[in-house]
């Protein structure tokens, strides 16, 4: 296996611009990479239908101080992954928060009622009751072990507050190391801040990881914890909350 490259000035999605509902951020449109046939685009807006009711806008507040005053201090996103209520984010969207809330793409805004964090994999499983997520579809995951480079990546997340807002692009680079994390999947897809959390896609609809992170340099580099870990990370937290 190639060793995993650094990229120099990676930061976290979450952390490079306020995130705070009311950015000045334009707003980002679903696109699609060129070359896609029409088959494929007509697939990526069907993948879209189905995976989006499953994504969630997360927001954060936290306290000022010891003020005991609360105010949102950022956004992210995240998806439903069983009939629980239990939604997967990252876990440097919530870390140090006062109060996590969900909204599902029909404006439903609910309260978690739990979080448990992975630092590690910068993971988080937020769980809400179950009786918010009646009728919706939980996402799959694939094995990201059998991705390979070129396939067609879409991510779907809230960026600068834009609910379910999708973008697509291709996979271009695997096993990378991004700041202390190792093994992430590279892609080209166009990441915003408010995406991290979100789902990165394939082609049969299914997760192949969490969108996590971005580089500096320019904006065709962004990564994502793959859906193996994901899944394993997932079992474990909720193994954790049961004890």
């Amino acid at each position: 296996m190639r060793s995993a490259r650094r990229v120099a000035g990676l930061v976290v999605v979450a952390a490079i611009f306020s995130l705070v509902t009311g950015s000045t951020m334009q707003p980002h449109q679903a696109s699609t990479p060129s070359g896609l046939g029409r088959s494929s685009a007509n697939r990526i807006a069907q993948i879209y239908r189905q995976a989006s009711p499953a994504v969630v806008e997360i927001q954060i507040t936290t306290r000022l101080g010891n003020t005991g005053v609360t105010m949102l201090s950022r956004q992210g996103s995240g998806f439903l992954v069983d009939a629980s209520g239990d939604i997967i984010t990252c876990n440097h969207v919530v870390v140090g928060a006062a109060n996590v809330q969900v909204t599902f793409g029909n404006g439903r805004t609910v309260q978690v009622c739990a979080v448990s964090s992975d630092a590690v994999d910068d993971l988080a499983l937020v769980n809400v009751d179950a009786s918010a997520i009646t009728g919706m579809t939980p996402l799959s995951f694939a094995n990201s072990r059998s991705l390979r480079l070129g396939e067609t990546a879409i991510a779907i997340g809230s960026p600068g507050g834009l609910m379910n807002s999708a973008t697509t692009g291709m996979i271009s680079g695997l096993n990378r190391a991004a700041g202390s994390q190792t093994g992430m999947i590279q892609s080209d897809v166009n990441i915003q801040p408010g995406s991290s959390g979100g789902p990165l896609l394939d082609l049969s609809g299914q997760v192949i990881g969490v969108n996590a992170a971005v580089a500096r340099q320019g904006t065709a580099l962004a990564f994502a914890v793959p859906s193996n870990v994901v899944s394993a990370a997932v079992s474990s937290l909720k193994a954790g909350r049961q004890q």
